[in-house]
């Protein structure tokens, strides 16, 4: 197991063996499978009880371990402490499998070195429960495809217009995509006024944006943090229609047909997310 925690100041590197200056771990907690909480109604007269709600905490991780002298003067204690004094993004690496969470130090404990080793207790917490996976995937939903890849003869097609595609998320749970519309440089210089309707078809949740885009501007639709804003108005939360619900624009495990629908044909779309898994613990 291969594990390093960074951030804008440095790297701390750790594995199971201590070699290449790195801290050597003999022992992690908390990166299985997430903690659940529940609340349950009980009836009088009835056997057992019944759930009422379910709830997912932080996660919280424990790193104990040994520092060689080596590897603290390859990483001097001052500046690991800088490093662990900032969030984070920690990733675990067991076998082939690579799992990522954002994460924050809640304690730090190195003992007093003892002959050529320090030990040392790291804790840390992640808000979000789950771990990411390596790459951010990113799916065009509405593009022009050029067709041409050979001398052609006429008449012929030229390109396809998408329309929909198929975003497949290979994660344990459901995850919430990050969308982007954008206008390029064209010679079309007519004038649009229907919405931007986005719709996932496979849970039919839908997302209507009232709003006519500019040449050049990009507008990106968070659904993680809420937001939706454009590089050239900015806030654009109130053009929303009230049926819109950011929320429930999640990708569900598995297939999800993403589509995109709107007057202006020379618009780009696209679908940014990050697969989540429920633990880190195990090798695929």
């Amino acid at each position: 197991m291969v594990i390093t925690y960074t951030n804008e100041h440095g790297t701390i590197r750790m594995n199971g063996t201590g070699s290449d200056n790195a801290w050597c771990i003999y022992e992690i907690t908390g990166i299985g499978f997430p903690k659940k909480n529940y609340t349950y109604n009980t009836y009088a007269g009835i056997i057992g009880h019944e759930k009422n709600t379910e709830t997912i905490p932080s996660r919280v991780m424990t790193i104990s371990g040994d520092i060689s002298e080596k590897a603290q003067k390859s990483l001097s204690m001052s500046r690991a402490m800088r490093i662990l004094n900032t969030d984070g993004e920690l990733t675990i690496q067991t076998g082939n499998k690579v799992r990522r969470a954002r994460v924050r130090t809640l304690d730090f404990t190195p003992a007093e070195r003892k002959s050529v080793f320090k030990s040392f207790v790291l804790q840390i917490e992640a808000d979000i429960p789950y771990f990411f996976g390596m790459d951010t995937l990113k799916y065009n939903i509405f593009s022009r495809e050029g067709l041409l890849s050979s001398p052609f003869v006429l008449p012929c097609a030229f390109g396809r217009r998408n329309t929909y595609a198929d975003i497949f998320n290979s994660g344990d749970v459901e995850c919430e995509p990050v969308l982007e519309i954008y206008k390029p440089l064209t010679e079309d210089t007519a004038e649009y006024a229907g919405p931007l309707v986005l719709l996932n078809e496979t849970t039919g949740a839908k997302i209507t944006l009232n709003h006519i885009m500019t040449t050049g501007e990009t507008v990106i639709i968070d659904i993680p943090n809420r937001k939706i804003t454009s590089d050239v108005y900015g806030n654009l939360l109130n053009n929303i229609s009230l049926d819109t619900i950011l929320r429930d624009f999640v990708l569900k495990t598995g297939k999800n047909r993403v589509s995109f629908e709107s007057d202006d044909k020379t618009l780009v779309v696209s679908c940014s997310f990050e697969e989540m898994y429920l633990e880190a613990s195990h090798d695929e």
